[in-house]
């Protein structure tokens, strides 16, 4: 991925901001993530401190940990503003998430592995 500082970031359209403060942003997540986000939400939005919307849970739970993070890593402070266009991950996150894939891929082969083999050893 471009580092912020690439032509290619200088590209980019910023992202549009509407009178009212928001802007529609795409975020990549899991599918089963996305699933169960929208369960708990439908699930609970009838409830006293449930959220009345979606996109009011996904504001709650953003706001949730961008205080965490302040509190934990910058004395409780809000973080100076990222650079425009960035984006991606550092070199060590993507190596930390490469072996986390290269871990679950392997687990998965393996529980594929055995089924099939339980399968084998019992034909029905």
């Amino acid at each position: 991925m471009p580092d912020s500082d690439s032509p290619r970031a200088a590209r980019r359209r910023p992202a549009k901001t509407t009178a009212t403060g928001y802007r529609t942003i795409a975020y990549y997540l899991p599918a089963a993530l996305q699933d169960r986000l929208k369960a708990a939400w439908w699930g609970t939005k009838e409830l006293e401190d449930g959220a009345p919307s979606l996109n009011a849970l996904v504001e709650l739970v953003l706001i949730q940990e961008a205080e965490r993070l302040e509190q934990l890593h910058n004395d409780g402070q809000p973080f100076p503003p990222a650079p425009e266009g960035a984006r991606g991950i550092n070199r060590v996150a993507s190596e930390r998430q490469g072996e986390w894939q290269r871990a679950e891929w392997a687990r998965r082969r393996e529980e594929a592995q055995a089924k099939a083999s339980q399968q084998d050893d019992n034909p029905s």
